[in-house]
């Protein structure tokens, strides 16, 4: 998977609106969610270190983009 960031000047710009009226929209379950990460904290720091430790390479600053604030709607 990958996401594509899209700001003013990208050739998606103009689709938003248009992508956003496909989207189905869900809604989390705030106990069930909490749950889900009492169960997993150690498994999802210990990944969560991985991928900080990823993108402080060369190899994964690469696919490191930044959207600014005057970049989206």
């Amino acid at each position: 998977m990958e996401f594509i960031p899209v700001t003013h000047g990208s050739e998606y710009w103009d689709k938003v609106e248009e992508y956003k009226q496909k989207l189905n929209y869900v809604v989390i379950e705030q106990a069930v969610a909490d749950a889900w990460e009492a169960e997993r904290r150690g498994e999802i720091n210990t990944e969560l270190d991985e991928i900080i430790s990823y993108v402080k390479t060369p190899e994964g600053q690469k696919y490191m983009v930044k959207l600014a604030a005057e970049d989206g709607r």
